[in-house]
């Protein structure tokens, strides 16, 4: 869904996206990599959550301590829930957003593609074993970088920190810049700091939130066709 004209928005000379969500559906083998954390400590009092978009390892895990007691620290608890993440990963890929790789592959193979990298909330290992499908037909990575929160940053979405590393390291200004957002975290990372930003497959973001995006779409695929019609 286009929510305001074309003409509002210059093209980019970078895009920056969110990873799960936009790019891949990975939350639910995230979210069992938690829970299996959980039933480590708590054995069969071990709590079934109900499943989160967007969430932060660490404020996560200072959370669950304060409710149920755990016996450990967020820092070693988020190093925990990434291994156990990483291996249920390469045992199985996640799901690919609908039409997200081959929009991706349509700005890879245009004359003018800009800048493309991704800026995830999770590990970058984690990053590069989800998007592994995300290459061209000769087998050529899609991306010019991968930026972590986790990583690359002192502080992690919802701060604005991740995305402006990532706009630093490639010398392109907010205004130079789109982002593609899902989650209600991501889209207060990515509106603080300043860039064009787009609410994509944004289901369960707040609608206060997906007000102050420039357009909102169903699919990348929607964000493409805006780039292309601004880049003819």
């Amino acid at each position: 869904m286009l929510k305001k004209s074309s003409n509002t928005v210059d093209s980019p000379k970078a895009i920056f996206f969110d990873m799960d969500g936009v790019l891949v559906d990975s939350e639910a083998l995230h979210w069992e990599s938690v829970h299996q954390v959980l039933r480590k400590y708590l054995g069969s009092q071990a709590p079934q959550l109900e499943p989160r978009v967007g969430w932060g390892d660490q404020d996560l895990w200072y959370e669950l301590i304060e409710r149920y007691g755990l016996p450990s620290d967020p820092i070693s608890l988020t190093q925990e829930r990434g291994t156990i993440a990483l291996d249920l990963l390469k045992s199985q890929a996640p799901l690919l957003m609908e039409g997200a790789l081959e929009a991706v592959q349509a700005w890879h193979a245009h004359p003018q593609c800009p800048i493309m990298a991704v800026v995830s909330a999770s590990p970058k290992a984690q990053m590069i074993q989800s998007l592994e499908n995300y290459v061209d037909s000769q087998g050529r990575a899609l991306f010019d970088a991968f930026f972590s929160g986790v990583d690359d940053s002192d502080l992690n979405k919802p701060s604005s920190q991740p995305y402006l590393k990532a706009m630093q390291h490639f010398s392109v200004s907010p205004k130079e810049s789109w982002i593609a957002e899902d989650s209600s975290t991501g889209l207060t990372s990515a509106l603080n700091s300043h860039a064009c930003v787009f609410a994509i497959s944004a289901h369960t973001a707040d609608q206060v939130l997906i007000s102050q995006a420039e357009n909102e779409f169903a699919t990348l695929t929607g964000l493409f066709d805006l780039w292309l019609k601004i880049n003819e």
